[in-house]
């Protein structure tokens, strides 16, 4: 997906492919939610210290988060275009949309789906990129589900346990060891 998404279509389509970059990397190398993405403004983003403040759900404090070296630059490349101007880090490109406003969730949602098509890998959506994220940090942890739940910003730690329990197929396992036991 980061590969089609960076991949302007015409010039004019540059800016939007370093946007939409930007955006699948915070929500796949953060796991953030599509509303964490849609809530942030250019004052939550920090570039020199490497930091991006994110407000989580059902929450009224802002989160600090370090940003990976290459969501950092994806970000960074991001502003170079968007500019220093305060208001919302993601807009809406198209013409027919004069002023700066800010994308909305449903916009996240159909940039995702349209990326997934061209990728040729199915029905993807804003959240299934937070799942693989959180998967993935899962396998690079080895399983380490209190780290994960920390990353995941999942106040309850069983929720992780769902998406550790959904990477290795403990129930088909175990179901397979039976099988192959003594029946009796």
């Amino acid at each position: 997906m980061l590969e089609e998404a960076a991949t302007p279509k015409t010039p004019k389509k540059v800016g939007k492919c370093i946007r939409d970059v930007a955006i699948l990397r915070l929500l796949f190398d953060l796991s953030l939610k599509k509303n964490e993405v849609v809530t942030l403004d250019l004052e939550h983003v920090d570039i020199e210290n490497g930091t991006i403040s994110i407000l989580g759900k059902g929450k009224t404090e802002r989160v600090k988060l370090t940003l990976p070296e290459e969501t950092r630059n994806a970000l960074s490349e991001w502003i170079k275009i968007r500019g220093d101007e305060p208001g919302p880090l993601f807009y809406h490109l198209s013409p027919a949309v004069k002023e700066r406003k800010r994308i909305s969730g449903t916009g996240i949602y159909l940039l995702v789906r349209a990326l997934g098509r061209k990728a040729k890998i199915g029905h993807v959506w804003p959240h299934s990129l937070r799942h693989a994220g959180i998967t993935t940090a899962l396998d690079l942890c080895n399983g380490d589900v209190r780290a994960v739940s920390k990353y995941s910003r999942h106040a309850n730690i069983q929720t992780v346990m769902i998406y550790d329990d959904n990477r290795k197929n403990i129930a088909g396992d175990i179901s397979s060891m039976v099988s192959k036991s003594v029946f009796v």
